[in-house]
């Protein structure tokens, strides 16, 4: 490998292992392939025995797999189911030479319906060439490959795709290798004996090595598979590609923030040295806004007051003498006093008891009230809740000047 075929191989990500799954004979075989030095071999063999009944085969198929591939480790791991036999039709067919493979498939497809193979429903075709010059064609219903895939998926086993294994298909166990015609499949080490040949074949192994071999290309023939979506062995690593990259702009924005980082420190040391020298500004002005504010409040009061005391008259001492009447239940929320006109209140009583009350209080100070409280309005109103209040509003005659 070139130095940069190697550069590209690092960026680069490969389908390392596959699962096949067969049923032969009421037993279960599970090959596991795994990739090592760029070729797959058969890196583990399991068998068990079914004792299902049919129409639980499939949902006990799937949960058995799910359990063996969780014992060795290889959960997740994509798998390729070989059909038993009796739940495809494979037959022999003569199709033009030098047609394309997508043709060849539309004929494989048409061939199906002139046989009536499938009267009842859809269907799906694989076809490869046979040794005899003819054409193998597998046919398997829409219904059967749909209940394959369900009984895998509830078992959470990832289906890759279904495989329907041709009569003539054989493998050879020779010392560390299955051999089929001029392809061999490497056995992982660990599976051989001390005189360096594999002792535990099994001819039921067969169907479950062939869908699996056929999807990673393990053997260079073509064969009767269906896989679930494109089957793709390799590409681009993008989440390690990202990664890199990541690291790339990382590095230059570090070397960037690097450069800059005198910079910053003296910008920073100026920074806190201004800083300094307004906070110092800042309590100064502070101080001399708020004296500002203090003496324009103190004119605003006192222009006020002077105000308050032309116009209204004796303010002050109409709330000193209110003030100095305080009446359980009386809320007072308005006070109206002008120049040469009678004071006005208005508030809230909580009863009339307590309107009375005040009343009577405003009467005792006839000193300042000389002609006593004029009651002008009196209503119930709603408060909060369910409850009522008395709204009143009331007039009283302000003690002339010079009279004592």
């Amino acid at each position: 490998m070139s130095g940069w075929d190697g550069f590209r191989e690092k960026w680069r990500r490969h389908v390392t292992r596959v699962v096949g799954v067969a049923l032969r004979d009421g037993m279960l075989h599970v090959v596991g392939f795994d990739r090592q030095d760029g070729a797959f071999m058969a890196s583990f063999f399991c068998h068990v025995m079914l004792q299902a009944p049919e129409a639980e085969l499939l949902q006990d198929v799937a949960e058995k797999t799910a359990c063996l591939l969780a014992q060795k480790g290889w959960e997740g791991e994509r798998v390729v189911f070989a059909l038993p036999e009796g739940m495809a039709k494979v037959f022999q067919a003569t199709f033009p030479p030098n047609v394309a493979a997508e043709e060849l498939q539309e004929m494989a497809h048409y061939e199906v319906e002139l046989r009536g193979l499938f009267p009842d429903g859809a269907f799906r075709t694989a076809c490869v060439p046979s040794s005899d010059g003819m054409q193998m064609v597998a046919a398997v219903a829409e219904s059967k490959l749909a209940a394959v895939r369900a009984a895998f998926q509830a078992a959470d086993v990832e289906l890759w795709g279904i495989a329907v294994m041709p009569k003539n298909f054989c493998l050879l166990c020779e010392c560390d290798a299955l051999s089929w015609g001029e392809d061999s499949l490497r056995i992982a080490p660990q599976l051989l004996g001390e005189d360096g040949t594999f002792h535990g074949w099994d001819e039921g192994a067969s169907a479950a090595i062939y869908g699996a071999a056929i999807m990673v290309q393990a053997v260079r023939s073509p064969g009767l598979v269906f896989p679930f979506g494109a089957v793709q062995l390799s590409g681009w690593a993008c989440g390690r590609i990202a990664l890199a990259a990541c690291a790339v702009v990382f590095a230059v924005l570090a070397a960037l923030t690097s450069w800059d980082a005198y910079a910053y420190v003296s910008a920073q040391k100026d920074l806190r040295q201004a800083r300094s020298d307004l906070a110092m500004l800042y309590g100064d002005t502070q101080h001399m806004e708020e004296e500002r504010e203090e003496k324009a409040w103190v004119e605003q009061r006192d222009t006020a007051l002077r105000t308050l005391t032309k116009e209204a008259g004796p303010a002050p001492a109409v709330l000193s003498h209110l003030g100095r009447l305080s009446v359980d239940g009386i809320c007072l929320d308005r006070l109206e006093l002008s120049a040469g006109k009678p004071l006005v209140l208005e508030g809230d009583a909580v009863s009339f008891d307590a309107l009375s009350e005040y009343l009577q209080g405003l009467s005792q100070d006839a000193s300042f009230f000389p002609n006593g409280p004029q009651l002008r309005d009196s209503s119930r109103v709603k408060s909060g809740g369910d409850g009522e209040t008395i709204h009143f509003s009331l007039e009283l005659e302000l003690m002339e000047k010079g009279e004592t």
